[in-house]
């Protein structure tokens, strides 16, 4: 999951314009993180994909061997949103750890839980449940 929330880091840093957009790979400068092989970065990129996170190009005919993208999709930017603060994040993985894993949706109930928390003991405001 880590290496997730990285990459979505990255992806969202990326400014395209209205109409461009992407074709990526594990070897792409965009996503080349260190400590990560191009192939495990690659995988990453297509379990985005598959899990909605990424708006894909539309084009009609793209190579296998590469993600097309052209921003975070609603859903990539709520997850990301939830997990973006490195103190969140960090708390959230902790959490994850310890319960021996879990889904993206738990990662991010677990920030959002967190988050509310923290808006309710900071700033008194409790959100419902």
């Amino acid at each position: 999951m880590v290496l997730i929330r990285e990459l979505l880091l990255r992806l969202d840093a990326i400014e395209i314009d209205g109409t461009g957009g992407l074709l990526l790979t594990g070897s792409s400068p965009e996503v080349a993180i260190e400590g990560y092989r191009d192939e495990v970065i690659h995988y990453h990129l297509h379990l985005l994909d598959d899990a909605g996170f990424l708006m894909p190009l539309r084009i009609k005919k793209q190579p296998s061997i590469s993600v097309s993208f052209r921003g975070l999709s609603w859903s990539g930017h709520e997850f990301l949103d939830s997990v973006r603060r490195k103190d969140v994040w960090d708390h959230t993985n902790a959490i994850m750890r310890r319960a021996g894993g879990g889904t993206f949706e738990i990662a991010k109930a677990v920030a959002v839980a967190y988050i509310s928390e923290q808006l309710s003991s900071q700033f008194g405001i409790a959100l419902k449940k």
